[in-house]
């Protein structure tokens, strides 16, 4: 299985090397899904209660 995971996600990075790493992409819906199945996918930044997370 991971495997498998490994694979698509080299395919999906050699590509499309422009996507952004650490975010999650989503659907209309906010539902996360595989940007490799579904281009239709929006890019969701992290964050936390909608603000960015800050280190002090």
């Amino acid at each position: 299985m991971s495997d498998t995971a490994e694979a698509r996600m080299t395919e999906l990075a050699d590509t499309q090397p422009t996507l952004p790493i650490g975010v999650a992409f989503v659907d209309e819906s906010g539902r996360p899904g595989w940007i490799g199945s579904n281009p239709t996918l929006k890019i969701h930044a992290p964050s936390i209660r909608g603000c960015w997370p800050t280190v002090h």
